[in-house]
Formats: C-alpha cells, structure tokens, sequence
C-alpha cells in the first residue's frame, strides 16, 4: 500500500477500518446481503468478489480464517488472480504463532 499499490480485503470485518490506512483498502464479501452495505462512517461500499474480474486489485489479503483455502482456490481459479497477490492472513496467524512457540 505504501508503494501506490491498490489493496482489497476479502471478509467484511469492520475492524479493518481501525487500521491507518493511506488509501482506504477494497472490501469483498461473499455474503450477497453484504454487497452494497456500508460500514458506519464508510463511503464505498462492499462488493461482489466477481467485481474483481473487471477491477482488481494489486494485493488482496483473505481474512476469514475457517474458509481460507476455499477462498484462495476461488480467487485463483475462477477470478484468476495471480497467487502472489493473494495474501493469507490464517498463513501470516500461524507463521507468527509458530515462531512465538520456539521462544
């Protein structure tokens, strides 16, 4: 995001607007009673991941831990996001709760 770089998350969780965020990142949602919503205070909406085809984004991080893999499959083979943008947030959890376990 610091490079310019456009960023999109996958899992409507609100709390990702707690962040600092240079520009405001994308949200995505399979949930169809999501699209369109906002969050309180927000002005774009939450889309469609099929809104990804037409417009993605540089990186897209997946939050939701339980459907992590499904999500990424999903992303690759039916969006055809390129697996390097695709960012796993349930990956980046465990990585750091593996390296606290060896101290």
């Amino acid at each position: 995001e610091n490079q310019g770089k456009s960023v999109g998350i996958y899992g409507a969780y609100p709390f990702f607007l707690s962040f600092k965020w240079a520009n405001r990142p994308r949200f995505f949602d399979t949930d169809t009673a999501k699209h369109g919503k906002y969050f309180l205070g927000d002005e774009a909406p939450i889309e469609n991941p099929m809104s990804l085809k037409t417009k993605p984004v540089d990186a897209i991080f997946v939050a939701p831990i339980n459907h992590d893999k499904e999500i990424r499959s999903f992303l690759k083979k039916e969006l055809r996001l390129a697996p390097r943008s695709i960012i796993s947030l349930k990956s980046i959890y465990e990585s750091q709760r593996s390296e606290a376990n060896n101290f």
